[in-house]
């Protein structure tokens, strides 16, 4: 057997192992928000995109974020085994133009809440500017309407899930998959 050959051996070896962790990990892309969503992913499949909950507000009669419920839903997807590792990218909470003191006011709280539940639940996460994932996806300067039809190219078995009057789910999914290839290119370094 030449070095060669041991060389393309190892390198398969190596593709295999890091096959089978990706296959195992948990990735989680956050849209924040109440009209956001989370989505949740492994190397393979969708495992599950969920609307931002909300709950009624008794005493203002308005919809607050359900914090419990989204600790809960992530709950779901723990880790069980030491091979598995979960990591979660959040879109980072920004000054948009045009929107109005309470509409960044109620965007930033929620940002918040999705932080604190990452963190109490130990998810490692990074947060990410929508101009970065969006770049990764050629989604810069697109409307809503391309990032649905994006989720839509890389998850057709979700594509009934993925509304444009819920453009949430699909822009969590990329963010998701986002996390997905950076978790790659930081295990490839």
């Amino acid at each position: 057997m030449t070095e060669e050959d041991i060389a393309k051996m190892k390198l398969e070896r190596i593709k295999a192992i890091l096959k089978n962790e990706m296959t195992n990990n948990i990735f989680i892309g956050i849209d924040p928000g109440k009209k956001g969503a989370i989505a949740v992913i492994n190397n393979l499949n969708c495992l599950s995109l969920i609307d931002c909950p909300l709950i009624n507000n008794k005493i203002n009669n308005k919809k607050d974020i359900n914090i419990k419920e989204i600790k809960e839903k992530l709950e779901e997807f723990e880790p069980i085994t030491t091979n598995t590792k979960w990591f979660a990218v959040i879109e980072k909470a920004q000054a948009m133009p045009g929107q109005g003191v309470t509409s960044m006011f109620n965007y930033g709280k929620g940002y918040g809440i999705y932080l604190g539940i990452l963190t109490t639940l130990g998810i490692p996460f990074c947060e990410i500017r929508p101009q970065v994932w969006k770049k990764e996806f050629n989604l810069i300067k697109q409307d809503k309407a391309a990032s649905v039809a994006k989720a839509r190219e890389l998850y057709p078995q979700m594509a009934s899930k993925l509304l444009k009057t819920k453009d949430g789910r699909a822009e969590a999914l990329l963010i998701a998959e986002y996390a997905k290839l950076y978790y790659k290119k930081e295990r490839t370094k």
